[in-house]
C-alpha cells in the first residue's frame, strides 16, 4: 500500500476512530503466555538437522535452471 493511500484512507476516519486506531498503535503488544503448559516431545521422532540454520542455496529461491 502507497503511503498516499494510506495517509488518505486515515483522514477519512471520525475524529474517534482515529483516536482509536492512535491508542491502539501507542500501546505496548505483549504476547499473553499460553493457556496451557507445553509439553515435551509431543512428537517422538520428530527431530531437526544439524544445519537448520544454515544458508539456502540460490537454487532454493531462484528455481532450479
Amino acid at each position: 500500500m502507497e503511503l498516499d493511500t494510506l495517509f488518505t484512507l486515515v483522514d477519512a476516519l471520525s475524529d474517534e476512530d482515529k483516536q482509536a486506531l492512535v491508542q491502539h498503535l501507542t500501546q505496548p503488544h505483549i504476547p499473553q503466555p499460553p493457556s496451557k503448559p507445553r509439553k515435551a516431545n509431543l512428537f517422538p521422532g520428530v527431530w531437526m538437522s544439524d544445519d537448520f540454520d544454515a544458508e539456502l542455496p540460490d537454487s532454493f529461491w531462484m528455481g532450479e535452471e
